[in-house]
Formats: C-alpha cells, structure tokens, sequence
C-alpha cells in the first residue's frame, strides 16, 4: 500500500483534501492521522496544520505504478458510458448489471428481442466493448479491461 501525506486546518479538512484529490471514498482507504495541528496564539504565531496519511492500494503492470481506483466508481461510470451510447442510438436495453473482478468490469445487458445490440459475428457487441474500453481507462488513467455480455428478453 502507498501512503500519501495530506495537509489541512483541521483533520477533517486534510482527509476531504485527500480524498478529493485521489478521487476516492473514506471506505476504499486506510486514514492515519498523524498530528491533529494547532491553532497557535490567536490563530497566528505557531500555528501548525493537521497531517493525515491516506494509504491506497496500488498495483504494477509494465513497472508502472498505478493506484487502484474504487471499483464501484469504475463499474458505474461503465454503466453511465453504455447507458448513454445505447440511448444515443436508439438501441433498445433494459437493464444494465455490472461487477468488477481482475481488473475488469463485466457488464451484463437485458436487451429487447428488437435490439441492434446482438449480431450474428458479435462486432456491434465487440466494438461497444472497445469504445467503453478507451473512455474508460482514459478517463482512470488505468488499464481496465471491458466485458459486455448480452441476455435477450421478449420486448415489453
């Protein structure tokens, strides 16, 4: 695990700094805090900000270091990407279910028996995978692999 230092007036203050700025929840870290700062004399002379250390956990691929981001966050802004191409092109889905397991969010689409979604050789599904696949790891800064798999109901 990376610790990072993290600074504010207050505790609280340097934790929402840190969190902000890795882009996480307080229940995806580990939160230390190492010195709860002073106020000094009349808030002027010896005044010290509150340290807090924020561990996240990390990963390596190609010696890179890379932290890893809240998978509920990724498996969401997945769904939000496919939800919106999917209205955009009038293709017609239901419901969207997504999980995240070695680093790969795995998405399962209902679709209407109607849909554009399903094809005989699967590109349209193929190339859905792959555009959501480079917004994805562009927006993260990562490298998340993307998963569609497609279920078909009777159109409701």
């Amino acid at each position: 695990m990376q610790e990072i230092e993290f600074k504010g007036k207050t505790v609280s203050e340097a934790i929402n700094n840190g969190l902000l700025q890795l882009g996480c929840n307080k229940e995806d870290v580990e939160i230390k805090i190492a010195s709860e700062g002073l106020k000094g004399l009349f808030g002027l002379m010896g005044a010290k900000p509150a340290v807090v250390l924020i561990s996240v956990e990390e990963y390596k691929y190609n010696d890179k270091i890379l932290l890893k981001i809240p998978h509920k966050k990724i498996c969401k802004r997945t769904e939000l990407i496919l939800t919106k191409i999917f209205s955009e092109m009038n293709m017609g889905f239901s419901k969207i279910e997504s999980s995240f397991k070695n680093n790969a969010v795995n998405l399962n689409i209902t679709v209407t028996k109607n849909s554009y979604i399903i094809d005989k050789s699967e590109q349209t599904l193929k190339a859905l995978e792959y555009i959501a696949q480079i917004i994805v790891n562009k927006e993260f800064d990562s490298i998340i692999k993307v998963n569609l798999d497609c279920e078909i109901t009777e159109k409701v």
